[in-house]
């Protein structure tokens, strides 16, 4: 559901100087946001803030155009083709669903939303259902004949469509082609402020005490307006209608044709959605892999740079400490104690050279390039674990 558009460097360029960057990122599909750091690595000088304002004689002159030839590619959703898809996927099926007068034979989950809805608790004007099991609603008490009414009406109309309910605790969903669209109604309340009882007149004499009675007293209190809203719950890839408020030309009960005529379209938009974010997952998840590997590569890069210059270094020290030891032989006095002790000396201290030089060690090592196997968490060696600190040494 992405495509991919390409403009060079000095293509963009002239673009950037011809139209403002807000209308120009409107147009490719991108934030002006993601445009302006586009530009910035490749190099183009957008307008400073302002220029667009001025008039054309009085603007500055435009810098040089960028010298990279590496292309810029953007990766934007391709609304155009989605639209289409699902026009033609999703047909409209103008229809008249009429809600009755009375509620008769009532579905199994009507009445079970019912019996909680008469028992519930009133918490801010509303009735407090939301820890049941049952339909997803937040009215007053004084709506609760009409809800079931439109909750009937929605539920046996959608399984003689093919569509079914789920219900749990806190969200309703009713499933379109193997898509859950979560639906709930909810009716505008209107909140007034209470208003505070007037205060006691002391009698002569009386001393004044705090009233903290008062304290505990609601300060808000909430009627009902008998405005209902129906509302679908979905991300979809387009622009669709989610939700039917009850106004002066129609109330709620008018409009359940239009909402099994968009239940389709939306399905089928909020399968678009997920395809298309997948896409993108997808497309993230490769660039992150891209961006591990090379940042390892760097890191690697350096550590062998960090193993030559050391190896090099303790290579170094250990010709000079070798030309030091053919030095103190050659001026060591030549009787026989002396000899015996400059036999001792150069034996014990060639030997540390050897341990120093690492041509003499281990010459494999100094040639290895192959990464080593990298340590998870948890393992010896693993970031955060403790590790004794050692002070610098030649022979470390």
């Amino acid at each position: 559901m992405y495509i991919t558009k390409s403009f060079t460097p000095q293509e963009l360029f002239e673009m950037v100087w011809t139209t403002p960057v807000l209308k120009l990122a409107r147009e490719i599909g991108v934030s002006d946001v993601g445009l302006s750091k586009a530009c910035r690595r490749a190099g183009v000088i957008l307008p400073a803030r302002g220029y667009w304002a001025k008039a054309e004689a009085k603007r500055p002159k435009r810098p040089k155009p960028p010298t990279q030839t590496i292309p810029i590619e953007f990766s934007v959703l391709d609304i155009q083709n989605a639209e289409l898809s699902v026009e033609k996927k999703v047909k409209s099926e103008p229809s008249l669903v009429t809600v009755p007068v009375e509620l008769a034979d009532a579905h199994p989950e009507v009445e079970k939303w019912l019996s909680a809805a008469r028992k519930a608790k009133v918490v801010d004007g509303a009735l407090d259902i939301s820890s049941s099991c049952v339909l997803s609603a937040r009215i007053s008490s004084d709506l609760i004949a009409r809800s079931a009414l439109i909750f009937d009406t929605l539920i046996k109309e959608s399984e003689k469509r093919g569509y079914r309910f789920s219900i749990t605790a806190g969200a309703t969903h009713v499933i379109v082609d193997d898509e859950p669209l979560k639906i709930s109604i909810t009716e505008k309340l209107k909140r007034f402020e209470i208003p505070r009882p007037p205060a006691k007149p002391l009698r002569p004499g009386q001393p004044w005490t705090p009233n903290l009675a008062g304290l505990s007293r609601p300060r808000y209190g909430w009627e009902s307006t008998g405005i209902l809203t129906l509302s679908l719950d979905v991300r979809t890839l387009t622009q669709e209608r989610k939700n039917w408020t009850d106004s002066d030309k129609a109330r709620i009960e008018k409009r359940l044709g239009q909402v099994f005529q968009a239940l389709p379209r939306l399905a089928q938009s909020a399968k678009s959605k997920q395809a298309a974010d997948q896409d993108w997952k997808r497309k993230w998840d490769r660039d992150q892999q891209l961006k591990r590997e090379a940042h390892d590569a760097d890191e690697h890069r350096a550590k062998l740079q960090t193993s030559l210059v050391c190896n090099t270094e303790a290579w170094d020290r250990a010709i000079r400490l070798e030309a030091f030891i053919q030095a103190t032989i050659d001026a060591a006095p030549q009787d026989e104690q002396s000899q015996q002790q400059l036999a001792l000396w150069v034996c014990w201290a060639r030997h540390e050279v050897q341990k120093l030089n690492p041509l003499a060690r281990d010459p494999m090592e100094v040639i290895r390039m192959s990464r080593p196997a990298k340590v998870t968490f948890g393992e010896q060696g693993a970031f955060y674990s403790y590790r004794s600190v050692k002070p610098h040494d030649w022979w470390g």
